[in-house]
């Protein structure tokens, strides 16, 4: 039988996946808007919501993805 260690991660390691999972949502909204995937862009929207109300005191993903969609408008 052998040992696993179980180590927790870093506050850095926790940073970089959260970040991570922010780029994706975004990643995942511009790629289904860019195929005008309805579906995509309203599970992109969706996960974008669901992040934000589960962390109020990061920033808010909606805000950036309003962003793109207020910059795209105004070009």
């Amino acid at each position: 039988m052998s040992l696993t260690l179980i180590t927790h991660p870093s506050d850095a390691e926790i940073a970089e996946a959260e970040a991570d999972v922010r780029a994706g949502i975004v990643t995942d909204y511009l790629a289904a808007k860019r195929t005008n995937h309805r579906a995509g862009i309203a599970r992109a929207l969706f996960a974008a919501m669901s992040l934000d109300a589960a962390s109020p005191d990061e920033p808010a993903v909606m805000d950036e993805i309003d962003a793109i969609r207020w910059s795209v408008a105004a070009a």
